[in-house]
């Protein structure tokens, strides 16, 4: 799990379509290379304390799930067998499109373009997480 910069919706028909810049060198970016799947997570303000953890620690250095879950209080689970946080507000399963060739080099960032391939319904009720909370409270 990794904080994604840059994300955006790119197409709505005949499928969604997101763009995402996956940061060279992260483990994230090398799974989702490997599976050509990913799971994109809408957290929520009750996982804000996370935000350090997700954002600036390397998988390959720490196991983000038992830090999650030990330090945070937070429980992952498996969607689609992929680990996601339960309680986050929405996830959604980006697979690579089939049309695609793979991942466009943008210097330090990798750019993949993905279809949606499901919803996950979460906690609708949590606050959205937003960069202006973050920044309000001094985590950004």
């Amino acid at each position: 799990m990794n904080i994604t910069t840059y994300c955006s919706a790119v197409g709505i028909k005949p499928v969604r379509r997101y763009a995402l810049g996956l940061y060279v060198g992260t483990l994230s970016r090398e799974n989702f290379k490997a599976t050509g799947a990913g799971v994109l997570q809408i957290l929520n303000r009750n996982q804000a304390g996370a935000i350090d953890l997700l954002g600036r620690r390397s998988g390959r250095d720490v196991d983000k799930i038992d830090l999650l879950e030990r330090d945070h209080g937070l429980e992952v689970e498996r969607w689609h067998g992929i680990p996601i946080i339960r309680g986050c507000t929405a996830g959604l399963l980006l697979k690579l499109g089939e049309s695609m060739t793979g991942a466009h080099d943008c210097g330090d960032h990798d750019v993949v373009l993905c279809d949606v391939c499901d919803v996950y319904a979460g906690d609708r009720a949590a606050p959205v997480l937003t960069t202006g909370f973050l920044r309000d409270r001094g985590l950004l």
